[in-house]
């Protein structure tokens, strides 16, 4: 495996099975993304937009913005579970020359300690919350619901359980010819071939006892209430052989 080194930059959840909750507690799962695109008509993703964001309304055309159909929302997890996550959405233009063609980021992050606001707790109720919005993206979106997507994923590591591969480490503090310490604190790497969806590995420092490890690649997933189970298992398993015990 090639590594290319770019130095200094619903009536149940579904389980996030397979995932680093289950590492020992030795990684932490903060948040994955996907990024879906499609082609259809306006009125098509209008009709979707409608559906997730009360805000794109017919009313639109009379004001002139009838190209527009970007639509946002907020789904809260429809039960508890071993990992409570808010899944947020945006549905919008590739290019505003090119309306047709249109692109869906769906974004799952650990949810906050204390209620949600009133604005979230809105929005969720209007789309069912989640898994049940990612049902309702499924049966409206037009096209199969095997899609090819861009993917990332950001987890928390604890550097006594878990380190990057041979020849992904940060560099050590080393001090300069004026006594300055000089330290690394971040680092990208390329993976040839790809492991899985992770086609880029990031590395950052939070402590000395932590790091945050980011990956980005694309993966082929199921439009459905599985998609988050699905995304998130698919790249855990893509990261964990780039991680060994240091």
């Amino acid at each position: 495996m090639k590594r290319s080194p770019r130095k200094g930059n619903p009536e149940k959840l579904p389980a996030l099975k397979g995932g680093p909750r289950e590492a020992g507690d030795g990684a932490v799962l903060d948040s994955f993304d996907a990024w879906i695109r499609g082609r259809a008509s306006v009125g098509v993703w209008r009709e979707l937009g409608r559906a997730l964001d009360g805000r794109v309304d017919a009313g639109a055309e009379s004001r002139g913005e009838e190209l527009d159909y970007t639509a946002s929302f907020f789904a809260l997890p429809a039960a508890t579970g071993p990992i409570q996550m808010l899944v947020t959405g945006l549905l919008g233009q590739v290019e505003p020359a090119a309306p047709e063609a249109a692109v869906l980021h769906l974004r799952w992050e650990l949810l906050s300690d204390g209620p949600p606001p009133p604005y979230i707790v809105r929005s969720s109720n209007r789309v069912g919350g989640w898994p049940a919005v990612l049902e309702l993206i499924a049966a409206r979106w037009p096209g199969p619901r095997k899609v090819t997507a861009e993917v990332s994923a950001t987890y928390v590591i604890k550097t006594a359980v878990y380190k990057l591969d041979e020849g992904m480490e940060l560099s050590p503090e080393r001090s300069s010819q004026r006594q300055r310490r000089v330290t690394q604190t971040a680092a990208e790497w390329r993976i040839e071939p790809p492991s899985g969806p992770v086609g880029r590995v990031s590395l950052a420092r939070i402590s000395a006892e932590e790091l945050v490890v980011a990956t980005s690649g694309h993966h082929e997933l199921t439009l459905g209430s599985n998609l988050g189970a699905e995304l998130n298992d698919a790249v855990w398993e893509g990261l964990r052989p780039l991680l060994v015990s240091p």
